[in-house]
């Protein structure tokens, strides 16, 4: 039985392995062509010992201002990343640990001008750390407590613990508290897996909350979801991986990489990428990371995933010709088809507009895997792919639309940047910035057989073809919230995302009725104001901006307003009317207050 141990960064999946020795390949060139870039100034990711010097600079500036960082005896800092502005400008990201124990929240942005002098500092925390220094419940008691029945469990099934408990700092609240970081897995109602984090007090062991790893399209709403069979692969299944293996294996002549066609469900007829070994051709495009789609042959992810890490990534999808799919659900290949073009024209996006390789800014693609399951009516991310499933066949159909594999993807492209914690409002900022880039992607595509539009999931919806949110008028669906209020923070992440929806909606678009690449849009205020757009190719710039420069775990919309505010000015500065049009979108929304100004 094929398995893959998961979460490996290149997640080096079934059709690179069987395409071994292919690093001598020639690239072809994106099939999308040369597309514009952005014109405005994009950051670059520093490298090598010249992200160790500006990482050395930021943690030295943080201890010649430990009263804005927060800093207090026993805290420390480690460096993720560092992006460098045109002007020489450096923005560090930084973990925060307290006597060796990472910090929830704790996590920020030191901001330096060219010279190495001080900017400004992005973070949450409210207060310098001082938290119980040892902690009274165990780790064993943590996981029981876990694990035990509770609302934060309902409808997840064959719940099982994965690692053993970490304790960290729990800054997310009013005050931090040491706590139990214990990692569960099994399988959400709707068929999503689950890979759930569960924070237990290490003072008393209550449970503080539960937060999701898994980044679904939709929510798992019990009320709503069907549940779907939890096949697993058993010997046909591996027959029929054995049986592919040695039809490459058996095929003569090296790998290489050859222009590629694919009939799909909802794209038409799309330019892609292919390897060749022999007669045999397979879904994976060098030209894009050697991103690849394999076949779940509508089984699960096998009963040793969530215990050993070992789990089923299905077969390779691989044709005769350099053709893949017939634009019908006759051919499993189609959906396929529209997987590997939705994930090169997310990496064309993110390259083209923001200069930005991929979900983890390097030459390495991820994956998908496709037909996931019976009746799934839903798509994820976990940490290095994306899944999506079929559908029920009524209502909905293969969930593989451009959109939505944008949306995936970016999921990953947030856990790489921000890292917005999957709760609260940070969690809804995270939804909608995957439906943010997603749509940025189908209209970037620009793809004459599914127009841009700001509907997500309208292309697989058979019934209503409005897909499962709008951004426009989000509160449209009867679940999504379109203006703030304090249920914000309360809501599923999925339905609190509309407030940045519309906020972004109204930012590039402006409010009232508007039709755009036929479809009909309409977006009110909560203010009764009316807004001006400031177009497509600025917001997406500003909001980008603010998620990798601004923006920090626990980012909520009062703070998103101040990273976009910020970004806006970076970009256009602070007598534009750019700048203007994001305090009067985020007003429209019910995101008020003044911006906090960052130091020059």
């Amino acid at each position: 039985m094929p398995m893959h141990r998961k979460r490996t960064l290149r997640g080096l999946g079934i059709s690179l392995a069987l395409c071994s020795g292919i690093g001598a390949v020639t690239l072809l060139p994106s099939p999308s062509g040369a597309a514009q870039r952005q014109t405005v100034p994009v950051a670059s990711q520093a490298k090598g010992k010249d992200a160790d010097k500006l990482a050395a600079a930021a943690i030295r500036a943080l201890g010649e201002h430990p009263r804005d960082a927060r800093v207090s005896e026993g805290v420390s800092f480690r460096a993720v990343s560092t992006l460098v502005d045109p002007d020489g400008t450096t923005h560090t990201r930084l973990d925060r640990t307290y006597k060796g124990v990472p910090v929830l929240g704790g996590d920020l942005v030191v901001h330096l001008k060219r010279d190495g002098a001080w900017k400004g500092i992005s973070q949450t925390l409210g207060a310098p750390l001082e938290p119980a220094s040892s902690a009274g419940v165990t780790a064993d008691r943590a996981l029981t407590e876990a694990r035990a029945p509770r609302d934060g469990l309902r409808g997840i099934s064959g719940v099982k613990a994965e690692g053993k408990p970490r304790l960290v700092v729990d800054a997310t609240g009013s005050a931090p508290r040491l706590a139990w970081e214990v990692t569960t897995t099994g399988t959400q109602y709707d068929g999503t897996p689950s890979r759930l984090a569960t924070y237990v007090d290490a003072a008393d062991g209550k449970v503080i909350r539960d937060v999701q790893q898994i980044r679904s399209l939709r929510a798992t709403d019990l009320s709503k979801a069907a549940a779907v069979s939890g096949d697993t692969p058993g010997a046909e299944d591996r027959k029929a991986f054995e049986e592919a293996k040695a039809r490459q294996e058996a095929s003569d002549g090296s790998p290489r990489a050859v222009p590629a066609k694919g009939r799909t469900l909802y794209g038409g007829e799309v330019d892609l990428g292919a390897v060749q070994v022999g007669d045999q051709y397979v879904l994976q495009d060098p030209a894009h990371g050697w991103s690849f789609t394999t076949d779940m042959l509508n089984l699960g992810d096998g009963p040793l995933c969530s215990t050993d890490g070992y789990c089923w990534n299905g077969v390779p999808v691989t044709a005769d010709t350099a053709l893949f799919g017939d634009g019908t659900n006759d051919s499993r290949d189609s959906a396929a088809a529209d997987a590997q073009y939705g994930t090169d024209a997310t990496w064309d996006y993110y390259n083209d507009v923001h200069r930005r390789q991929g979900i983890w800014d390097i030459p390495v693609g991820s994956y998908n895997r496709v037909h996931y399951q019976h009746k799934y009516v839903n798509a994820f991310w976990d940490g290095e792919k994306m899944t999506y499933g079929d559908g029920d066949g009524v209502e909905y159909g293969p969930l593989t639309s451009l959109d939505v594999a944008g949306h995936e993807m970016s999921h990953g492209v947030t856990e790489n940047t921000a890292r917005l914690a999957y709760f609260g409002e940070s969690g809804g900022l995270n939804e909608a910035t995957s439906d943010i880039f997603g749509t940025m992607v189908e209209f970037h595509a620009d793809n004459a057989t599914d127009r841009g539009d700001y509907l997500v999931g309208e292309q697989f919806d058979l019934k209503e073809h409005t897909g499962f949110r709008r951004m426009d008028d989000p509160a449209s669906d009867g679940d999504s919230l379109g203006c703030w209020s304090p249920r914000a923070k309360l809501v599923d992440v999925h339905y609190s995302s509309g407030i940045g929806n519309h906020f972004y909606y109204l930012l590039a678009e402006g409010s009232g009725e508007k039709t755009i690449n036929g479809t009909a849009h309409n977006s009110p205020t909560c203010d009764g104001s009316a807004v001006t757009g400031i177009g497509r190719d600025k917001a997406q710039a500003v909001w980008y901006r603010a998620l990798t420069t601004y923006m920090t775990a626990l980012t909520d919309y009062r703070l998103a307003r101040v990273a976009t505010l910020r970004a806006a000015a970076d970009l256009y500065g602070e007598d534009s009317a750019e700048y203007t049009a994001v305090g009067d979108s985020w007003d429209a929304v019910g995101v008020t207050g003044l911006p906090v100004e960052l130091p020059r």
